[in-house]
């Protein structure tokens, strides 16, 4: 079983999870670093903390074997950064609604599913939840009509989150870049 306090952070491939994932290790946590790209893999090349895991994360299933990654290699939970994210640009009217669908299965429902899966988790670790919204979710955009709405239910997701699970010793907190 780890000493090191662990955290499972999605979207870990690239961009902001990358850098977390990153940040997480060199601060001496163990991270399961979690994408649905193979880039993921590099990213865990880079520090012994780091064990990389590829999933679909729009999938329960996907989301309960993310976390039970996590717990055999590792030993426990203690936070979870949901950060896997998709945007996209196009004006409602000429948008086609597979594009909303899409980001909302990535944006919310791969929120939704990450949360209930950790929580078990967390509630015995009294971890932490951190959710990648964006300043998008609180202003509107031109032409990403279909990203500041899902990004705009993850806003209020975390909020209501936060309500739910305050009282077993979870934090749930959104950062909007």
């Amino acid at each position: 079983m780890s000493e090191s306090k662990v955290a499972i952070v999605t979207g870990a491939g690239s961009g902001i999870g990358a850098a977390t994932a990153r940040r997480l290790a060199t601060d001496g946590w163990s991270v399961l670093a979690v994408d649905l790209v193979d880039a993921v893999e590099q990213v865990a090349k880079e520090h012994d903390g780091i064990v990389a895991h590829v999933a679909d994360l729009a999938d329960e299933a996907a989301n309960r074997a993310m976390v039970a990654a996590a717990s055999d290699a590792f030993g426990r939970v203690d936070g979870l950064v949901c950060n896997a994210g998709v945007a996209g640009m196009g004006r409602i009217a000429d948008s086609p609604i597979a594009d909303l669908d899409r980001m909302w299965a990535v944006n919310v429902r791969a929120v939704v599913l990450g949360i209930q899966a950790a929580v078990p988790e967390l509630r015995r670790t009294r971890g932490a939840i951190t959710v990648t919204c964006s300043v998008s979710g609180l202003f509107a955009d031109p032409a990403m009509w279909a990203y500041n709405t899902t990004k705009g239910g993850a806003v209020n997701l975390v909020r209501t989150a936060a309500f739910d699970l305050g009282p077993d010793g979870i934090r749930v907190n959104g950062v909007c870049p």
